[in-house]
């Protein structure tokens, strides 16, 4: 959420890393896979891992969920904005 805030959001350098939910190894964010139904310290459900697996969604689509949790449940406006997908 702070990083769609930023001018760099999308910069090709910058980068995104996440724990593998298995491993606790950090992975890049953008090659992970992410499977529904995890217990996660976000909240949002979603256990990245480096290797795919069937079911899971790639960057794009995690990143269109949680923006499409983020905007249900903020309901006191305590957020910036979020991005339109």
């Amino acid at each position: 959420m702070w990083l769609q805030g930023q001018p760099f959001h999308d910069a090709p350098g910058t980068g995104i890393w996440v724990n593998d939910w298995r491993t606790g190894q950090w992975i890049d964010a953008r090659r992970a896979t992410y499977l529904p139904g995890q217990m996660t310290p976000m909240g949002y459900g979603l256990g990245a891992q480096a290797d795919p697996h069937p079911g899971g969604l790639d960057f794009a689509q995690a990143r269109q969920r949680i923006l499409q949790q983020e905007r249900r449940f903020d309901s006191h406006g305590t957020h910036p904005p979020l991005p339109n997908l």
